[in-house]
């Protein structure tokens, strides 16, 4: 699946505006998101994150929530070990999944390092692999040729995916993120 994300910079804070994008054998289950990262996670009236203060909470529009948990999370990720991380809780309600719990880990000046989501029972976590940073600032620095790879924690003996996000596009206010994500299911964990 090929995807292009649009980000917009509104009084100062990255919001997340529209997606387009195609793609062709689609492998989905349990209300999969892969290649969504930065749609779900500015789901919350397009903002991923708020300036709010440690445990306070944005409700946007439509009920979400949006909370600020954490400026100080230590967070493991194959792509290497990230200390004062900030953590934003959202619950947002979504007309095709329900209400779905998301918890997203930014690291300043890397960008977002963990997405953890649950929905109906059912928990998963997509983790950065790798990332090239060539400017910009923030929790999700943005600028030409920006990438962040990212892949589902799962067992890779049934299921390996990959997650590719790249800045194509950022004139100080907006910014076009190209999104490819690939996944190769080998067999089932009949015991999970």
């Amino acid at each position: 699946m090929s995807v292009a994300d649009k980000i917009k910079i509104i009084d100062g804070l990255p919001r997340f505006w529209n997606r387009d994008g195609y793609g062709e054998g689609y492998l989905r289950s349990g209300g999969d998101t892969r290649s969504m990262l930065f749609e779900i996670a500015g789901s919350c009236d397009g903002y991923f994150f708020k300036d709010l203060t440690l445990g306070e909470c944005y409700t946007a529009t439509d009920g979400s929530t949006l909370t600020y948990l954490c400026d100080s999370e230590r967070v493991e990720t194959p792509a290497g070990v990230f200390d004062g991380c900030r953590v934003w809780e959202s619950k947002i309600y979504h007309w095709w999944e329900g209400t779905l719990y998301l918890r997203v880990y930014y690291k300043e000046g890397v960008g977002l390092v963990k997405h953890e989501r649950r929905l109906d029972g059912i928990s998963d976590t997509v983790s950065l692999t790798s990332f090239e940073i060539k400017g910009g600032e923030g929790l999700i620095p943005l600028a030409v040729g920006n990438k962040w790879e990212y892949a589902l924690d799962t067992d890779p003996e049934y299921l390996k995916t990959f997650e590719c996000y790249e800045v194509k596009h950022f004139d100080g206010e907006n910014a076009i993120i190209a999104t490819y994500d690939e996944s190769e299911r080998f067999g089932y964990d009949e015991s999970s």
